[in-house]
């Protein structure tokens, strides 16, 4: 008897460890975490899908004001858009320390 008990919960621990689940989702309980923000364009790359975007603190994620690179999620996104505009941003985290742009908009 204890041998299928044994048996039982490891069969059950190997399908619990097979179900793939994307790092931020187990985390942070099944939502994405998302945040947003306001910048410059600095260089826009549609076909590399990514902006090099000079942006205020977003105390969300903790991250003072900087100039980084960061993907896009659709190269869509930046169409019509060049150097220099001012921007709303939208980020979703897509690994453990990794975000990319899901909405992008320019500023009134």
């Amino acid at each position: 008897m204890r041998q299928k008990i044994q048996a039982v919960f490891l069969s059950l621990m190997l399908a619990l460890v097979a179900v793939p689940v994307p790092a931020h989702e187990a985390h942070h309980g099944g939502s994405a975490v998302t945040a947003g923000g306001e910048g410059v364009l600095k260089g826009v790359d549609a076909e590399a899908r990514a902006v090099t975007l000079s942006h205020e603190p977003i105390p969300e994620l903790r991250w003072p004001a900087m100039t980084m690179d960061l993907p896009l999620r659709d190269a869509d996104l930046v169409s019509g858009f060049e150097t220099g505009d001012g921007v709303r941003f939208t980020l979703e985290q897509v690994g453990e320390t990794d975000y990319e742009i899901i909405d992008l908009q320019l500023l009134d």
